[in-house]
């Protein structure tokens, strides 16, 4: 999905976001929104709009000098969702058909990128994974079809997203895994901390790298541009099976792909993106890629 003329206010706001959780200075603060709408206006607009933000990124983690400033904002949200992880498994074990379950928990997971206080106990995360899982609801679903894609595959990737959002990527690979005891599954992660996206720290965190092969996609923009990735990655990527994409930035950065191996997990957050797919902005998606035939 190209760069579009709305995404601008996405960059200013990331830069203003960042600067006010960091406690930065107005000086500092205005430096950093002058130079993030500068870059903006000599950018090439015929790209991604992950890979420009990228671009926006450096500007502000080169003037805030700090090279991770959702450090502990990631940390302290992968140990909330690690603190439900037993309850919450058994929650979703419990339901009538727990795939659904599990997949529906890894897309509600895309909340975390949403949260407007920086901070979430719990119990309100337990809470809202009992009530909405009395009622799943996708206003794209593909799950059945991705339900037989696995059956048939030999190899699985998946690309994450973001922290804590990562445990239930975890607890939906570890149901699939369940399942599927003779499926070959690569997880994958950003190579350098950008925006609230994974790394292999977040991996080693939250207890990922003993259940599934983990390797980094070589980039650190918020959202996958293939062409742009380590050949580790290129290679899992042309091999795999199918493969499971989980939040809106990795959507961008692939819609143009005409690929049916690809399934887009994500909350659509974007008006643009909700035009794009069809359905109301921050509706829950489970999104099958179509192929260029199709």
């Amino acid at each position: 999905m190209k760069f579009n003329y709305e995404c601008l206010n996405c960059h200013i706001k990331q830069g203003i976001k960042v600067s006010d959780f960091l406690g930065l200075d107005e000086p500092t603060k205005e430096q950093i929104v002058k130079e993030i709408m500068a870059g903006l206006s000599t950018a090439d607009f015929t790209k991604q709009n992950p890979e420009l933000m990228s671009d926006s990124w450096k500007v502000i983690t080169s003037i805030s000098q700090n090279t991770d400033p959702y450090k502990t904002f990631k940390y302290d949200y992968n140990k909330i969702i690690l603190d439900i992880e037993n309850p919450l498994t058994d929650l979703l074990n419990k339901q009538s058909i727990p795939f659904n379950s599990f997949l529906y928990a890894a897309i509600l997971g895309n909340l975390i990128d949403l949260g407007p206080s920086h901070s979430f106990e719990k119990d309100n995360w337990l809470h809202l994974f009992e009530t909405e899982l009395e009622n799943i609801n996708l206003a794209i679903n593909k799950s059945n079809e991705l339900f037989s894609e696995l059956q048939k595959a030999k190899t699985l990737l998946y690309l994450g997203d973001n922290c804590g959002e990562i445990v239930l990527d975890k607890l939906f690979i570890s149901h699939i895994k369940s399942l599927f005891p003779e499926l070959s599954i690569t997880f994958s992660v950003r190579d350098k901390p950008v925006l609230n996206d994974i790394t292999l720290f977040d991996a080693e965190q939250v207890g990922l790298i003993p259940i599934v092969h983990t390797i980094s996609n070589g980039q650190d923009t918020p959202g996958l541009i293939l062409s742009k990735t380590s050949d580790e990655f290129k290679d899992h990527f042309e091999k795999a099976d199918i493969i499971i994409a989980k939040g809106q930035g990795n959507y961008e950065g692939l819609s143009d792909i005409h690929d049916s191996r690809i399934f887009h997990l994500f909350m659509v957050k974007c008006p643009l993106i909700a035009s794009e797919t069809g359905v109301p902005n921050m509706s829950k998606v489970c999104y099958r890629q179509k192929s260029k035939e199709a």
